[in-house]
């Protein structure tokens, strides 16, 4: 009995203590548009943008960005063009009705970089740590700034973007947390009509989705693993 209850005592000590290591960074955000790619040379990560979107989330949620006319630049071919071209279609291609047979046809559209801003508390016991931003699935090239400090970039479409933030650069107290996502096709290109960022199918939207969390870890830890096989000895 007394070995179950120190089991159950620490157990419960142990979950306390964790519950401390994580801050859900979800909820509301502000944002701002940067179709002219200028946010990066005027430093928007030092400016507080006015409007505001809930994340988890893609703009398009939202019913922020474009509405989708005939020069609306999509991500994909389209095999036959001819509906641009058939008088029976045009009812089709007016503003307040487009209707696209080889697109899902969102009520706003937007490809290019947005910028997304939240103010974080960090805790007392976290001076001088290292903190963990772990973001889920961002849709899909992301760079983050921490206040006026640059963190860093990532360009996954298939695993979480992970950053560290390092121990030396954090103090106590009201943050700037900063992360600018890109999803037009960049560096690293899986092919315009691949289903993962093409229009035919789940559209190229910009957000962010799944879990949002940034939490303290230890200041020795893997960054990376190499596996190198032996082949010969199996």
């Amino acid at each position: 009995n007394l070995f179950v209850s120190i089991f159950i005592a620490l157990f419960i000590l142990g979950c306390s203590k964790q519950s401390k290591i994580e801050i859900n960074i979800s909820g509301e955000w502000s944002y701002q548009l940067d179709s002219l790619n200028k946010g990066e040379t005027e430093k928007w990560f030092t400016k507080s943008f006015k409007k505001t979107i809930q994340l988890p989330g893609a703009l398009r949620d939202y019913n922020i960005g474009n509405e989708p006319d005939l020069n609306t630049k999509w991500t994909g071919s389209i095999y036959d063009s001819s509906w641009y071209f058939n008088p029976e279609m045009k009812k089709y291609q007016q503003p307040g009705n487009m209707k696209f047979p080889f697109w899902l046809t969102p009520d706003k559209h937007y490809i290019g970089k947005a910028w997304y801003q939240k103010k974080i508390q960090i805790p007392e016991n976290w001076v001088g740590k290292d903190i963990e931003l772990y973001l889920e699935r961002p849709h899909w090239q992301t760079t983050v700034w921490f206040d006026n400090i640059k963190i860093g970039d990532f360009n996954s479409l298939s695993v979480p973007h992970r950053y560290v933030i390092p121990g030396h650069i954090i103090s106590k107290g009201k943050h700037f947390l900063t992360v600018r996502v890109d999803n037009a096709i960049n560096e690293v290109d899986p092919g315009i009509n691949s289903h993962s960022i093409s229009d035919h199918t789940q559209g190229n939207w910009n957000g962010i989705v799944g879990e949002m969390i940034i939490r303290n870890i230890n200041s020795t830890h893997i960054k990376t693993i190499k596996i190198t096989p032996d082949v010969s000895g199996n």
